[in-house]
């Protein structure tokens, strides 16, 4: 289970350095069905036009945050299977500050590189015909499946 899960947090730390790579690869162009430039160039080095707030979206970013943060279910069992349950709340506060660093990372690296043309997918705005596109949303494929464990260890 342990092994299983490790590969979750593996495959979340490549898919924000497969994206990060994508940015800084002048190469790689974006999905050109819904990223045109010069209003979303999918570059790091060349940042795409961007707005500071988005007032229409609220409702929905608001949800992609809370489903980021939504794993609260399996914390009594990851409590209850600790060895040492007294750094149950460091090993929460830890986790949460490194989740919102890479989600805030996400984001920032995204909304730069696609600009109001980011889509709420991010695999949505990278070209299919690409490589480094391609693992990427096997990633994203991949990662969900690592966490199916975690959530049945209660059942099982």
């Amino acid at each position: 289970l342990s092994y299983f899960s490790a590969l979750g947090v593996v495959s979340s730390l490549l898919l924000l350095a497969g994206l990060c790579l994508t940015g800084l690869l002048p190469q790689i162009s974006p999905n050109l069905d819904v990223c045109t430039p010069p209003l979303c160039t999918g570059s790091l080095l060349d940042p795409s036009p961007t707005d500071l707030i988005h007032a229409d979206n609220t409702l929905q970013v608001l949800g992609l945050v809370m489903v980021g943060f939504g794993g609260h279910a399996v914390f009594p069992t990851l409590r209850n299977d600790m060895q040492d349950t007294r750094k149950y709340d460091r090993v929460v506060n830890v986790t949460y500050i490194l989740c919102t660093t890479a989600y805030v990372a996400m984001a920032v690296v995204g909304y730069m590189m696609f600009g109001n043309s980011a889509q709420p997918e991010i695999t949505v705005n990278l070209s299919a015909h690409q490589v480094t596109s391609r693992v990427i949303i096997w990633i994203v494929i991949f990662n969900p499946i690592t966490k199916f464990a975690l959530d049945f260890a209660p059942v099982a």
